[in-house]
This record gives structure tokens, C-alpha cells and sequence, in this order.
């Protein structure tokens, strides 16, 4: 008597099925776009410039894969945070940074702890913006006088 299926238990597991399907569907697109990009060391964005080659490729699939993933491990199949992170999953090694045995850029001899603002200049070769001397200008004397500043130019 109790080998028998429910008429709810049947139209449970057909409507999750569905549903299921659904999500496969929606899912397969995006994983087909995204694990070549994976391999690739690249974003979506990246993708779409043809005009430099790409700084982020580490030479192999695996070594890419590793600066998304985290070191090679068991961790790489389960959907939990790295468990050996090669990465602050912000800022990536480029192609031209030696990396060291673990993976992380290696640092300059000397080059002791720096400061995180310091270390995205570095990275990503910000100049320091010259600061612009602050002329004391003269009182303004009216409407007039900025239509006439306007007029003559700076």
C-alpha cells in the first residue's frame, strides 16, 4: 500500500524538474561564454579589446585558472572561498610580474611592507597628479567682472 506514489508527490518532482531545466538552460550560455574567458585570464570587457594583447595571461590554462581559483586543490570543486588564494580578487599578477613559488608576485629586494595605496600605483602605474599652485585671485567686483573674465578668457 505504501509503494505507490501521491498524485502531489508526482506533480512536485515534475515542477521542480521543470524548473530544474529552466535553470540549466539559462546557466549553460553563460558557462560557455565564461570558462574560455577562465582560461584566457580575461573578463568580458577585456574580451572586447583587440588593440593590446592581454597583460594577464600567465602562459597556461592551469596558471590562469589558478589566479581565479586559488592555489590547485580540492577546493577548486567546491563552492567555498580559496582555500590558498593567490590573489586579494581585486587587483591580479600581470604577465610581466614574476611570481614566486606560491604563486603571489614576488616583492623588489628591500621592499618592505608598503601601504595599500601604494601598492595599486604600482600596479597599475598611476602617475602623481601634479597638485596646481592656488593663485590668490583678486575680489571679485560683480557680475560684470566674471562676464568680463569670461569674455577676455583666463
Amino acid at each position: 500500500a505504501g509503494s505507490r506514489l501521491e498524485v502531489t508527490d508526482i506533480l512536485v518532482f515534475i515542477i521542480f524538474g521543470i524548473l530544474a531545466l529552466f535553470v540549466a538552460v539559462l546557466l549553460t550560455p553563460m558557462l560557455a561564454t565564461h570558462v574560455p574567458l577562465a582560461f584566457q585570464n580575461l573578463t568580458t570587457i577585456e574580451d572586447n579589446y583587440e588593440n593590446m594583447p592581454n597583460p594577464f595571461d600567465q602562459g597556461s590554462t592551469g596558471t590562469n585558472l589558478a589566479q581565479v581559483f586559488g592555489a590547485y586543490g580540492p577546493d577548486w570543486l567546491l563552492p567555498v572561498a580559496p582555500w590558498r588564494p593567490l590573489s586579494d580578487g581585486v587587483s591580479f599578477a600581470r604577465s610581466d610580474e614574476k611570481l614566486g613559488p606560491d604563486g603571489l608576485p614576488e616583492r623588489a629586494e628591500g621592499e618592505g611592507e608598503v601601504e595599500m595605496e601604494e601598492v595599486w600605483k604600482m600596479r597599475y602605474r598611476v602617475r602623481s597628479a601634479a597638485v596646481p599652485q592656488m593663485q590668490e585671485e583678486p575680489q571679485d567686483p560683480g557680475p560684470l567682472g566674471s562676464l568680463a573674465r569670461w569674455w577676455h578668457g583666463p
